[in-house]
């Protein structure tokens, strides 16, 4: 009796033993003819699957880099180089990222906190891109996703399309110097609105403190100089409190005396309400064993 034919019909080739035909099965050959399957091609021979040139040589025809930014195709790795140290492909850049500043700005409300003291646009702007892209966070809330995708998903889906302002990282692109021509007059102790106008051309000479954070130049004879940064802040007219309002009406007492009596005061209340809920405890105490006993004298008398 014959032995049975033992093939590959993928190659369309005969073996004589199964070492053989496992040995066939790992070789490049098949693999490349079972690609070709899979696409509807017809197998080739292994001759010709010998003869084709190997994947490791690259023609210089074969390379293709894309410039999204400019739109332009080029054909070697030199010439891709130089397009990309080119002042043309970098003003490009410069006028592709306001583009997409100015879409963040309309479709998410992206914007950039603090934009008169930036020093650096490009810098900030690649570095919450690489924070998106090589870290795969949220540039609002930092989780960390799998893939920047997911990310950026995350980040429209829940409006975290801002920038964090705890970030220490942002402050190497500002600039915050603050120079003597930006500070004005404030009188805090006698001007509720916090400004005082007017310019002292001697202040420079009276000045003995700057506060740490460079905001500040508090004067020898108690002026405080603001920065017209914070002049918002300065102008507010708050409503004076009324601890404040107590201490001015009875100068003779103290701060201490004034806190010791709201302290009383406060018992006092405090055990008249405990004295009213335990009046009340009793009395649905009360209430509530009256009409049980009124309960089981009505079915005593009723009975089923």
């Amino acid at each position: 009796m014959a032995s049975p034919t033992i093939s590959c019909l993928t190659c369309n080739v005969t073996f004589d033993s199964r070492d053989e035909q496992r040995a066939h099965m790992k070789c490049d050959w098949h693999r490349h003819n079972c690609m070709r399957k899979t696409t509807g091609l017809e197998p080739i021979s292994k001759v010709a699957f010998e003869s084709r040139p190997s994947k490791a040589v690259v023609k210089s025809e074969d390379f293709r880099k894309d410039c999204t930014v400019c739109n332009k195709t080029y054909s070697s790795d030199n010439s891709y180089a130089d397009h990309i140290a080119s002042k043309k492909h970098k003003q490009a850049c410069a006028r592709f990222e306001l583009r997409n500043l100015s879409h963040m700005a309309k479709a998410h409300s992206f914007f950039i906190p603090d934009s008169e003291f930036l020093a650096d646009a490009q810098g900030l702007l690649s570095y919450l891109r690489s924070h998106i892209e090589s870290g795969n966070g949220c540039i609002a809330c930092g989780r960390v996703f799998q893939k920047p995708e997911a990310a950026r998903k995350h980040m429209v889906a829940v409006g975290h399309c801002r920038v964090d302002y705890e970030d220490t990282g942002m402050t190497q692109f500002y600039d915050f110097g603050l120079d003597k021509a930006g500070f004005e007059e404030i009188d805090a102790l006698d001007e509720e609105e916090g400004i005082v106008s007017g310019e002292d051309k001697d202040a420079s000479s009276n000045v003995s403190i700057i506060s740490g954070e460079n905001t500040q130049l508090i004067l020898r004879n108690g002026v405080k100089i603001g920065h017209r940064q914070h002049a918002r802040i300065w102008r507010q007219n708050l409503v004076p409190s009324t601890e404040h309002a107590l201490v001015q009406s009875n100068p003779a007492g103290s701060s201490t005396e004034i806190l010791l009596a709201k302290r009383q005061q406060a018992k006092e209340q405090y055990e008249i309400v405990k004295n009213v809920k335990e009046q009340l405890k009793a009395e649905y105490a009360f209430r509530y064993r009256v009409s049980l006993k009124q309960d089981i004298l009505f079915e005593h008398n009723n009975p089923r």
